[in-house]
């Protein structure tokens, strides 16, 4: 219902099928929909376990949910923060409710106040919707699984940054 940049927008097209659900936030009532193939809708619903602390920490910190449903939908490669039907990769969408997979699930969503309503008018304004999507996973984090958790997450977010990251961007 909302005007979206066309980078926001996204299409998939397979042989999906859809698992409705509704969660009870504290704005209201959202509607949440995992689309995947009909093989693999089980493991998605148990690999989303930790969506409703995702949608309720990021509210308690961001402020009421502004689309219209959240939704996830199972691809082949990559994640992309798709306004109402996130891409998420089959590989991260089936593993489980792991670390990981929380991690990537609250970090797209996260997108939906940093990237999707807030967004850039430059690439040099990146920081803006990936900085802040990544520090909402890390609220959703403390949110879901206490303190000590959040600040172990932390710590070693910070050592991979500071021996790993230098390398992977091919230099300071």
């Amino acid at each position: 219902a909302q005007e979206l940049p066309t980078y926001l927008v996204g299409v998939a097209i397979g042989d999906y099928a859809v698992h409705h659900n509704t969660h009870e936030g504290v704005y209201g009532s959202i509607p949440i929909e995992l689309i995947g193939r009909s093989a693999d809708t089980i493991s998605m619903k148990n690999s989303f376990a930790q969506l409703g602390n995702a949608i309720d920490a990021l509210e308690y910190w961001f402020g009421p949910y502004q689309w219209e449903r959240v939704g996830y939908v199972l691809t082949t490669r990559g994640a992309m923060e798709h306004s109402t039907s996130i891409a998420f990769p089959i590989s991260s969408g089936t593993s489980g409710s792991n670390p990981p997979q929380n991690r990537l699930m609250a970090h797209e969503l996260a997108h939906h106040w940093w990237g999707n309503i807030t967004t850039l008018s430059s690439p040099s304004d990146m920081w803006i919707k990936e900085g802040n999507a990544e520090y909402g996973a890390h609220l959703f984090t403390e949110y879901a699984f206490g303190f000590d958790y959040f600040k172990e997450v932390v710590k070693d977010n910070h050592k991979t940054v500071l021996l790993e990251a230098h390398i992977d961007d091919d230099g300071y």
